[in-house]
């Protein structure tokens, strides 16, 4: 966790791993595959990033699924953007589906809690993603109630530039808890598991890159 789809070679000696049956160990290999083709299309991913663009999805994913391409190829557009330097322009988007992309990173985060507490009970709807442009917009007095909630939490590096987590959990429970998911040092995802909140994200068809 995550999958090593994502880690450019050589893989790093201290990827983790979780136990899982054949079937949900394969059933959920689409899902890393799209998520190994978003993450590494945004614009701003690092080297690392686009090493994995590539070698494992343009030179690997793409190559091989003439139907992936052709459905990824359909979706492609242009939109305004705001560049870092400033600069407003066009740059390039692609549709995709939101479900299969929130399911991958919650199978992270399920599997992140077993390896760190020995248990991951919660339901996949009490699990809230919040990308990185929905935290730049999150109200000052909500970030300050996680802050309070989780307190400073634990980091752990994976890979340098390729892939951190830091957790906390509210009186050590990992059944309420906050994951930060970084991503080639530049894409962070916050992932709240809360039993009481259970998420309707799901319900929307498409995200935006």
């Amino acid at each position: 966790m995550p999958p090593d789809l994502l880690f450019p070679s050589p893989k790093p000696s201290n990827l983790i791993t979780v136990p899982a049956c054949r079937a949900c160990n394969q059933g959920f290999q689409k899902d890393d595959e799209l998520l190994a083709l978003v993450l590494s299309s945004l614009m701003g991913t690092n080297t690392a990033g686009r090493s994995i663009w590539k070698t494992k999805v343009a030179g690997g994913l793409l190559r091989r699924s003439p139907r992936l391409r052709k459905a990824i190829g359909s979706t492609f557009h242009h939109q305004p953007y705001p560049f870092r330097d400033g600069r407003k322009g066009l740059a390039p988007a692609l549709l995709v589906e939101r479900d299969r992309v929130l399911r991958a990173l919650r199978r992270i985060v399920r599997g992140l809690a077993w390896h760190e507490y020995g248990r991951c009970g919660f339901a996949d709807d009490t699990v809230r993603i919040m990308t990185d442009a929905e935290l730049q917009v999150l109200p000052i007095d909500q970030a300050k109630r996680l802050s309070a909630r989780f307190g400073v939490g634990v980091e752990r590096i994976i890979a340098k530039d390729v892939f951190e987590y830091h957790h906390g959990t509210a009186a050590g429970n990992p059944e309420d808890s906050a994951w930060w998911l970084i991503f080639y040092d530049t894409t962070r995802f916050l992932a709240i598991v809360d039993p009481k909140a259970a998420t309707d994200e799901e319900s929307e068809p498409a995200l935006l890159l």
